[in-house]
């Protein structure tokens, strides 16, 4: 599998960018999110070879250009055309959604890249495109009917490419989320972590009791 991630950094409102989007994206943004898919799906096409985007952002997480508003806009239209061709994606990052000194999720506005942001907002939109298995295992914010606990939701929906250990950790080597418990996210405080949203999930028929092993294999 192939690893691309043209929008690791998210969209932005430089005109001659390839990731440039404004309000709804009518006016360009669209384009170039069909664009970049195109290429994704025509190396497929051409290897034989799948592919996975590696990170994503809904925000503009360099200059804090993108509003709330276009950041949904963006988002909605992103993760229902990746549903589309059944790409998996990872979304950047935990930090900016959950509290892992804390061990609670993010509500209100979130200051990004001097943006305020409603993250939790955001992240709720995106959820409404997932597929409906997915949706019953993604985290709904500010909902008393939650059952899971803060370190199973973690388990769930959230990798990572590498590690970032706080100052206290000691192992010079990077380590695997894979070869991680899921109480050391909490209690060594492991950050940049990514949302994933499976292919394999899009269009499955198994039942949601076997969904652990669907996520986990």
């Amino acid at each position: 599998m192939a690893e691309w991630h043209i929008y690791a950094s998210g969209p932005n409102k430089v005109l001659s960018s390839k990731k440039y989007w404004i309000d709804n994206g009518t006016s360009g943004g669209r384009n170039n999110v069909k664009t970049a898919i195109k290429q994704a799906t025509d190396y497929t096409n051409k290897s034989d070879l799948l592919t996975y985007l590696g990170a994503w952002m809904p925000q503009d997480n360099e200059n804090g250009s993108i509003t709330e508003s276009e950041a949904i806009n963006f988002a909605r239209f992103f993760v229902a055309e990746l549903g589309k061709v059944n790409i998996p994606w990872s979304l950047n990052a935990l930090d900016n959604c959950y509290s892992t000194k804390n061990k609670t999720w993010l509500t209100g506005d979130q200051e990004i890249q001097k943006r305020k942001l409603n993250m939790s907002m955001i992240l709720d939109n995106i959820r409404e495109l997932m597929p409906q298995i997915l949706r019953t295992y993604y985290p709904v914010w500010q909902s008393s009917s939650i059952t899971k606990s803060a370190s199973s939701i973690i388990w769930y929906w959230f990798n990572t490419n590498w590690l970032k250990p706080n100052e206290n950790w000691t192992h010079n080597d990077p380590l695997r989320y894979s070869k991680k418990k899921v109480t050391d996210v909490c209690e060594k405080r492991f950050t940049n972590l990514r949302a994933r949203c499976r292919a394999d999930l899009y269009h499955t028929t198994t039942p949601p009791s076997t969904l652990h092993g669907f996520l986990t294999n």
